[in-house]
């Protein structure tokens, strides 16, 4: 994954999802009721060299009941960016020039005012530097725009926004595994009612899986699997291959632990066997398979209660017995 996180993008395409930010901005900074019908779409189609993502994307401007018009400006990404406020206030004012070249903002009834949000999805705790702390000194001080950062595997629960669905989103984003993943979804579709919202949320569950499932697929399974995970619009699909993926780390725990037994085993019964008994052994116990495995302290046990350790070793690793 880029360090800009596509699933986000996808997923904040939807009105309900903008609607929820809107609300939270608007209470955190005391702007009053957001107007729903006053939350309007802009794309955003303006390009450079360094900022190409930027293409297709969209924020979102609202007044509330204080009359107080917003843009809501939100970035994604999935690891550590020192440039983050810089780029912030570049989207920001691209925004605000693309709105005035179009016509969408007029200069006589006043601009947007843009809210920053960030949500920071990288396994590694971080927190952005300020525009302060990129330019040091006297002159700047502060931020232009309210900015709302979330380092969301790392903040406290209690800090996690309560509006709309976006406790869901992150509630998500910092499971550890598919089978918490495919809890939350299954919580969060028995109370959705639109479908489309619905659809959203678990094809940003399902991007949010699929890793799990491409890292154990070969090179020649790999586009295939992307095309499956990417085409999944029913909760019966996704569940079918969540379970896949449980099942699969089941099976490779249970070979994991089976292989730590045998080295354990060899490890114990090469006490008392010399290396060519031993791998002739160790041969035969893998024909019969693993239930013919004795528990390392069996080993121990025979040999201690044998006139000749190594024959008792040797007949209970062979499966025959006492000597």
């Amino acid at each position: 994954m880029g360090i800009h996180d596509a699933r986000y993008k996808q997923l904040h395409q939807q009105v309900q999802i903008n609607l929820d930010w809107s609300r939270f901005v608007s209470q955190q900074l005391q702007l009053g009721e957001v107007e729903p019908r006053s939350l309007r779409s802009h794309r955003a189609h303006y390009v450079s060299d360094r900022y190409r993502e930027r293409f297709g994307d969209r924020h979102w401007s609202f007044r509330t009941h204080r009359n107080a018009y917003l843009l809501l400006v939100c970035e994604f990404q999935s690891a550590p960016d020192n440039r983050l406020i810089l780029r912030l206030y570049h989207y920001a004012f691209s925004q605000l020039l693309d709105g005035l070249d179009d016509g969408t903002f007029q200069v006589a009834s006043g601009l947007p005012v843009p809210i920053l949000v960030a949500l920071y999805t990288g396994r590694q705790a971080w927190d952005p530097p300020t525009l302060s702390d990129l330019l040091p000194g006297p002159l700047v001080q502060g931020s232009l725009f309210p900015l709302f950062f979330f380092d969301m595997h790392h903040m406290a629960a209690h800090k996690i926004p309560e509006e709309g669905w976006l406790p869901g989103l992150f509630a998500l984003e910092r499971q550890t595994d598919p089978a918490g993943i495919l809890a939350v979804i299954r919580e969060l579709h028995g109370r959705m009612d639109h479908p489309e919202l619905r659809r959203a949320f678990l094809r940003f569950a399902a991007a949010t899986t699929a890793p799990w499932s491409l890292a154990r697929a070969g090179v020649a399974e790999r586009e295939q699997a992307e095309t499956t995970w990417a085409r999944i619009d029913k909760l019966e699909d996704f569940t079918m291959l969540v379970q896949e993926i449980i099942e699969q780390r089941e099976q490779e725990l249970a070979e994991a632990r089976a292989e730590a037994r045998v080295e354990a085993l060899r490890g114990v019964a090469a006490l008392y066997l010399d290396e060519a008994t031993l791998e002739a052994c160790m041969a035969d116990l893998q024909q019969r398979g693993r239930a013919a495995l004795p528990q390392a302290y069996q080993v121990v046990e025979a040999a201690q209660n044998a006139g000749d350790p190594a024959a008792a070793v040797e007949a209970l690793l062979r499966g025959t017995g006492q000597p």
